[in-house]
């Protein structure tokens, strides 16, 4: 497909104000012989993983080399990490649940599931993977359908956890989200009320509940931790007493900075090493953008040119390049990659 150059339009979050245009590029790709796909993630090198279709992914290197990443299943396949080695991870159907497995650089796969995993409702669905090789995720367990987290180290052996406060009837438990090569693990938890709190899982197995103020104290309403980069800083979402979605980014620290977008924010995907997030919103005709908001504030809509349907913004690294996907007019997906 097509690179080209394009003026990405900018707004500094705090006023939600036209500000300077920012220069980029959009390179927009599907892998050879195929017409539909979705980036899903990418490393600190620009290598990239994510979905040709429902039931098979790919590994697109930086050098433009793809590699099939192909997992028996019933009908369903999701990519949701790499590290800097090029190993990815995500989770495939079988029999109505999920059931874990991690691919290298050059294809080649290994499923895995927590010793006391259930596949049947959650099954097992790696979230992330770091650059030494662990692995967080949610799996289910004793066919009641309750997160718990798990960490898969380099070896493969697993340690299990449950956030505190975490709920334990329906979809209520524990959801990693990110780690980081430290073994801090991010992710969220829904408690019996039905309320979203983040948590920062520490190496130790210690935790730091994460509740931005003003967050909403009813049922879909909290705090979700969506992301974490290598200095422990997070970002997410909450969702305030008037059920207006908020973002936010939470330094190693504890210190918290709000954000709002033009438009109704829907997640928050990824945090790069500069604490640039990006994610998706939609304007108010219902049209979903993809972004990256910098450190400085400054916000900037991400859409390729080809996207008639939609864009979805979905990782960036320390060099600010963005990931992604967008609907072109026909509804087929395409992955792009954006390079400021």
């Amino acid at each position: 497909m097509s690179k080209r150059k394009l003026m990405a339009a900018a707004l500094p979050a705090a006023l939600l104000l036209p500000a300077p245009a920012l220069a980029g590029t959009f390179t927009d790709f599907d892998p050879p012989g195929e017409v539909s796909s979705a980036a899903a993630a990418m490393n600190a090198k620009g290598d990239i993983a994510g979905m040709i279709s429902t039931k098979v992914g790919y590994l697109r290197k930086k050098t433009g080399v793809y590699k099939t990443i192909a997992v028996e299943n019933d009908f369903f396949m999701q990519m949701t990490g790499i590290n800097y080695h090029k190993q990815s991870v995500g989770s495939v159907s079988l029999s109505g649940g999920f059931l874990g497995f991690v691919a290298d650089k050059r294809g080649q796969v290994d499923e895995f599931a927590p010793p006391d995993a259930d596949p049947d409702g959650l099954g097992t669905q790696p979230m992330a993977i770091n650059d030494n090789g662990a692995i967080a995720g949610v799996y289910s367990k004793n066919h009641v359908l309750v997160g718990h987290g798990f960490l898969r180290a380099k070896d493969g052996s697993f340690t299990p956890f449950d956030a505190p406060g975490a709920g334990t009837t329906n979809i209520d438990g524990t959801y990693p989200t990110a780690i980081n090569l430290r073994g801090f693990i991010a992710g969220y938890i829904l408690d019996d009320q039905e309320i979203y709190h983040g948590f920062i899982r520490r190496p130790d197995g210690s935790f730091i509940a994460v509740d931005v103020a003003g967050a909403g104290q009813f049922a879909d309403a909290g705090t979700r931790l969506s992301c974490m980069n290598a200095k422990g800083a997070t970002a997410g979402t909450y969702q305030d007493g008037d059920a207006k979605v908020h973002g936010f980014l939470r330094s190693a620290g504890g210190h918290v900075t709000t954000f709002d977008v033009p438009g109704t924010l829907n997640e928050v995907r990824a945090l790069s090493g500069l604490n640039a997030v990006v994610g998706t919103y939609h304007d108010d005709t219902n049209h979903q953008h993809g972004f990256v908001r910098t450190a400085d504030g400054t916000f900037t809509t991400l859409d390729p040119p080809d996207a008639v349907l939609g864009s979805t913004a979905t990782s960036i690294n320390d060099k600010g390049w963005v990931a992604g996907f967008y609907f072109d007019g026909d509804g087929k997906k395409h992955s792009f990659l954006w390079k400021p």
